[in-house]
């Protein structure tokens, strides 16, 4: 689960708006970032999409 939770964090950080955000602000001030959820959940989509992918190229083999 920490993995997931690290390659989530990583996935978000890629976001320009995110990481200056982070960078300028405390853990609170982030954390109600407008664009903190939004880019959360298209990491969250994403990695679903690239472990279902993975999952499915395992099993048919």
């Amino acid at each position: 689960m920490l993995n997931y939770a690290n390659h989530i964090r990583d996935k978000m950080m890629e976001s320009p708006v995110l990481a200056s955000q982070a960078a300028a602000n405390e853990i609170d001030q982030f954390g109600a970032s407008p664009d903190f959820e939004k880019v959360m959940m298209k990491a969250v989509v994403d990695a679903f999409k690239s472990h279902k992918t993975m999952s499915e190229q395992v099993l048919k083999k």
